[in-house]
């Protein structure tokens, strides 16, 4: 198995008799494309940002601020909109080369890197409901943006199976029928 980071031969690694690899690469700064490629058939591209523990730090070039907001269909939200899911794609500015800290409300939601103008944009999960989103570096933050993300209806109560254990014992299925006057029945309560 070859490895490929950023367009580049690192490794090549023996796979076990059930097809299994593992390889642990020093990875750059910033955005690394990983793949591998095995006799002769690529992977799709593996990418994730290397962004080493350090502190964010104030601004001093660009200015924080989230510029977008997309839902996984690619439609553009605006402040103030509604998600059709909880994952979204933010974008935004803030000191080019910085570790920003993207936050609903007082819930951290994650890490970004800024590129080399100063821009970013991140995959992030959103909690239910009333989203006020930030991005900060150290003690500066942008200016809120607020989103609303889809709320999970409640679950139903539901009877999952009926079990028959006195003549016929087995399961008896939705609209069937049973000779036991005292079924066994398991289900879950909604809320």
């Amino acid at each position: 198995v070859e490895i490929w980071i950023n367009d580049e031969l690192v490794e090549t690694v023996v796979a076990d008799r059930n097809g299994y690899w593992n390889y642990t690469p020093r990875l750059a700064e910033g955005v690394n494309q990983v793949f591998v490629v095995s006799q002769g058939i690529s992977s799709q591209p593996f990418d994730m940002t290397y962004a080493p523990h350090v502190e964010p730090v104030e601004p001093v070039d660009q200015e924080l601020s989230i510029t977008g907001i997309s839902d996984m269909a690619g439609s553009d939200i605006g402040p103030g909109g509604s998600a059709i899911s909880n994952d979204v794609v933010l974008s935004g500015t803030g000191p080019r080369y910085q570790v920003l800290e993207i936050w609903s409300g007082d819930r951290f939601v994650g890490n970004v890197w800024t590129d080399q103008n100063g821009t970013w944009y991140q995959y992030v999960t959103l909690p239910e409901g009333n989203n006020s989103l930030t991005v900060r570096a150290g003690d500066v933050q942008s200016e809120a943006v607020m989103i609303l993300t889809p709320i999970a209806p409640p679950p139903v109560p539901e009877i999952f199976s009926a079990w028959e254990d006195e003549s016929n014992v087995g399961s008896v299925f939705n609209g069937g029928t049973t000779s036991d006057a005292t079924p066994r029945l398991e289900g879950r309560a909604g809320n």
